[in-house]
């Protein structure tokens, strides 16, 4: 594919990722992975249609964002119950943080102290329904479910802001996404 088909991917990633937000009030696993998809793929598709990695995370960033606030919204709507409302509230509250100062500051390392806890633990809040397994959720097993989420997250944000590790050249073992300066 040339160029412009990459510039035109892009722009229908973004809207896309703007469609399928919303729709998490509709049909909360379709939007999720929906939203999942598009957030995992929108990365090398900017990197193909030549978008510079600054530009790209501040775009992506904003979109990550957007997509959390209605994740809030839905638990807001559907009350997960109050104390893992708030727990939701905190992991939210800490995202929203590392999100404003990598804005201001545009240093993508600060996501190492502010880690998106709040998409992870959702995922974990929606599997653990849909398999019937709330019970998880609850003292003690909830303590020892946010500790693997929080060393797994702080792992993946080394990983992808740190170390610039790059999962689509280690899965193809060659050089698929290669960013413009």
């Amino acid at each position: 594919m040339n160029k412009n088909r990459f510039q035109f991917l892009s722009i229908l990633f973004v809207v896309l990722r703007i469609i399928f937000a919303p729709l998490i009030l509709i049909n909360v696993y379709l939007s999720t992975l929906g939203s999942l998809f598009l957030d995992g793929m929108d990365g090398l598709i900017f990197s193909k249609a030549n978008v510079s990695r600054s530009s790209y995370q501040i775009i992506d960033k904003i979109l990550d964002f957007y997509w959390y606030f209605w994740i809030f919204l839905y638990l807001t709507i559907n009350s997960p119950g109050d104390f893992l409302y708030y727990l939701f509230t905190i992991f939210f509250l800490i995202r929203l943080v590392g999100e404003v100062f990598f804005l201001i500051k545009g240093k993508r390392k600060i996501f190492i102290l502010f880690p998106n806890l709040f998409e992870l633990f959702f995922w974990v809040y929606l599997l653990s329904n849909l398999l019937g397994l709330g019970a998880l959720l609850l003292p003690p097993f909830l303590w020892f479910i946010i500790i693997i989420c929080t060393v797994l997250k702080l792992f993946q944000e080394y990983l992808a802001h740190v170390a610039n590790f790059s999962f689509f050249n280690f899965i193809f073992k060659r050089k698929v996404l290669v960013w413009k300066n």
